[in-house]
């Protein structure tokens, strides 16, 4: 159960049909600004192509419905479904579309490792700091002057500037997970807003 009191598939199917209107408005606004823009069209393709290709598909496409059907039918939790979703990946990518090979594994297994000790390393330091935070008081103290200077025009200026200074952290840390530069980099740009 989720903090709310909802199941966890519960909360994945609410997001099922929003997630498929957002699909469909994306879709419809990239057509509007394809035709408007004059995007080069690519050739259309024979019923018998589309067919082969749609078949071709099948495997890959089973993904979504054996995570989306496990999660719902309570085979496996979404976190196992992650897992399954990537043993079944590396399956298809190995045995059935050879996109990889065996001796492509320790690559790939090393950039997964880097990529998520990097995120691990935001979480463990994020969770030390909620804890050191939650320890010293600092959240009431803060939610107490905030009400205590709410009505001061001068607060209201210097909290806008606080949230720009937050906001270079966290979008330093962004970078740092997109570009994987390393921590020398989340460092020297967190500061250079300063």
């Amino acid at each position: 159960l989720a903090s709310g009191g909802v199941s966890i598939a519960a909360l994945f199917m609410g997001g099922v049909l929003p997630g498929m209107l957002v699909a469909f408005s994306l879709m419809v606004v990239a057509a509007i600004y394809a035709k408007i823009k004059h995007f080069p069209v690519g050739q259309p393709i024979g019923l018998s192509d589309a067919v082969s290709r749609c078949i071709g598909a099948l495997p890959s496409l089973a993904l979504v419905f054996i995570v989306i059907g496990g999660i719902i039918s309570g085979i496996f939790t979404p976190t196992e479904a992650g897992g399954i979703a990537v043993i079944y990946s590396l399956l298809l990518a190995l045995v059935m579309y050879r996109e990889i090979g065996i001796k492509d594994l320790p690559n790939i297994f090393l950039r997964s490792v880097l990529t998520t000790s990097i995120v691990m390393l935001l979480i463990a330091a994020s969770a030390a700091m909620s804890w050191m935070l939650s320890f010293e008081g600092i959240p009431q103290f803060i939610s107490q002057a905030m009400i205590t200077l709410s009505e001061n025009l001068p607060f209201h200026s210097g909290f806008d500037h606080a949230s720009s200074l937050t906001e270079k952290f966290v979008r330093s840390a962004a970078r740092l997970l997109r570009d994987k530069k390393g921590i020398a980099y989340f460092v020297v740009n967190s500061f250079i807003g300063l």
